[in-house]
């Protein structure tokens, strides 16, 4: 038997399963801090249905709002945001 498919057998001691099923949607996957600002990050419960061994999580990018730049007659250019 391969070391993968060993692994999924029910653990001995209290006869429960390594894994369970996870299942995430964008309403119900509750967002969690991440390393970058301009990415919002949800955790999809993976980490939980494993027991820690395996973490999955979306990122999203954050919109920024578009900057408006006009240039004036002297040639130089001003931004308004």
């Amino acid at each position: 038997m391969s070391p993968a498919a060993s692994s999924l057998k029910k653990q001995p001691a209290d006869d429960q399963p390594l894994y369970k099923l996870a299942h995430a949607t964008a309403e119900s996957a509750p967002k969690v801090p991440g390393r970058r600002s301009f990415f919002t990050y949800r955790d999809l419960g993976v980490a939980a249905a494993s027991q820690g061994r395996i973490k999955a999580q979306t990122m999203t990018a954050v919109t920024m709002p578009a900057v408006r730049t006009r240039q004036t007659a002297d040639g130089v250019t001003h931004g308004s945001g």
